[in-house]
């Protein structure tokens, strides 16, 4: 009777169109209901699962129910922890909203897929305008591989979510995976998207992201000397993924807009998660050469003690904080390689005339006391105690928002620690695999 009552109210056309949802919801034992205050206007609520709760789709008008009916929104899914994300387990695919945030955000959807293909910009923005569907398209490789495509979103996507705006609007979509409850659909496009975002900002120095539950708005520019080398890769299937809670740091540092203080606490997080593993890389050295000695005895208590004896220095004594640095970035990157970044413009002339200006460390090849790992260690704790707080006996203050030495710091201190954040992740990254 309800039905009848709130239908009759109604105009053929969208009555006719609720009719047909509303059948397809019974057949598919899918719950809808009747919300009367939503605009002082009658909208039928479908509810859709979203892991242990259900997300609500409203149908305020004949076009809203079109859309509906031309999907088979019965089979999918909303996944849990992400704004607007949809996954079909019969069809082994998952689809998320994509937000790139930057200067090339504010360009528009064809900057964003011409930047990502690494096509010209007036070319793919007369494509869209023709109607063609321009994406970005990924394939593990064969056709029944793992399949990712950037680009339009899907008409099942449009219909279960809010689209504002159809022409600037773009999802991620995965196809091919073995999915066969929320958590699993999560976890692939969680593991996807950051393995091929964190290529896509390396490589095309474009930054984005999947809308999670909380909204990221823009990020800050990157410094001008970083972008052309790495805008030239070719962007490939992502084959690798990334420690969690480290890529996790890497986007909220990503996204911090106009806050360089912020992210550079948020890169330096992501060297300091690893200052275990590698912190201990010397003792295991000295244990694994003790132990594949063949005299070496198991049953033997002298032997026993020599291992004891040739580590106990090494994790016995107090290390500080810029030491376990100095060690982590000695794990994963070489001298030589820093000693080439460092002497290159312009970080050889900031550090030849202006370095005090953020850190009274200096980092010089020239220095022959210290490599160069443990100068910029020296120079990158520094940079983060100032930042963090201030010693009573430090006369130089903190590091604040909006000052000259913010500005120092956002154009060369900053995206160094970017970069070996992004080595570290990449030293430590895994093979991605679906099966």
């Amino acid at each position: 009777m309800e039905n009848e009552e709130k239908l009759g109210r109604l105009s053929n056309r969208f009555r006719k169109a609720l009719e047909n949802v509303i059948a397809r919801c019974k057949k598919a034992n899918v719950e809808y209901a009747w919300d009367s205050g939503f605009l002082e206007e009658f909208a039928l609520i479908i509810y859709v699962q979203k892991g242990m709760s259900k997300e609500k789709i409203f149908l305020l008008s004949a076009e809203d129910a079109k859309e509906l009916l031309d999907s088979d929104f019965e089979k999918y899914v909303f996944v849990e922890g992400y704004r607007d994300a949809i996954c079909c387990y019969e069809k082994g695919c998952v689809e998320a909203r994509v937000k790139c945030i930057g200067r090339v955000a504010d360009a528009g959807k064809a900057a964003v897929l011409s930047r990502i293909m690494g096509m010209k910009h007036k070319e793919v923005k007369n494509k869209i305008k023709d109607g063609v569907d321009v994406r970005l398209e990924l394939n593990e490789g064969g056709d029944k591989g793992v399949r990712i495509s950037i680009g339009n979103p899907s008409e099942t996507f449009v219909a279960m979510t809010v689209v504002i705006d159809r022409e600037e609007a773009m999802s991620v979509r995965v196809e091919g995976l073995q999915i066969t409850n929320n958590k699993e659909a999560a976890e692939q496009l969680e593991r996807v998207t950051n393995s091929l975002f964190f290529e896509l900002g390396r490589k095309r120095r474009v930054n984005l992201f999947v809308s999670r539950q909380y909204e990221v708005e823009k990020s800050a520019g990157k410094a001008k000397w970083r972008v052309k080398k790495e805008r030239e890769s070719k962007v490939s299937f992502p084959k690798f993924e990334y420690d969690k809670e480290p890529i996790e740091l890497y986007w909220h540092a990503v996204s911090a807009y106009k806050m360089p203080l912020l992210q550079y606490l948020a890169y330096y997080q992501i060297l300091e998660y690893y200052f275990p593993k590698y912190s201990m890389l010397g003792a295991k050295r000295e244990i694994s050469n003790c132990l594949k000695d063949p005299n070496f005895n198991v049953d033997d208590d002298n032997d026993i003690t020599k291992i004891v004896t040739c580590v106990s220095g090494k994790l016995g004594r107090y290390v500080s904080e810029n030491e376990l640095l100095g060690d982590t970035l000695r794990g994963f990157v070489s001298e030589d390689e820093l000693v080439s970044e460092v002497n290159s413009e312009p970080l050889k002339e900031y550090f030849t005339k202006k370095y005090k200006i953020v850190s009274q460390f200096r980092v010089s090849k020239d220095n022959k006391d210290k490599d160069i790992r443990e100068q910029l260690a020296d120079r990158i704790y520094d940079i983060r105690c100032r930042i963090v707080h201030t010693k009573e006996e430090d006369k130089r203050g903190r590091l604040l928002p909006f000052t000259k030495e913010e500005g120092f710091l956002r154009e060369f201190d900053l995206p160094m620690v970017e970069n070996l954040a992004n080595k570290v992740l990449i030293a430590n990254s895994k093979k991605l695999s679906f099966r």
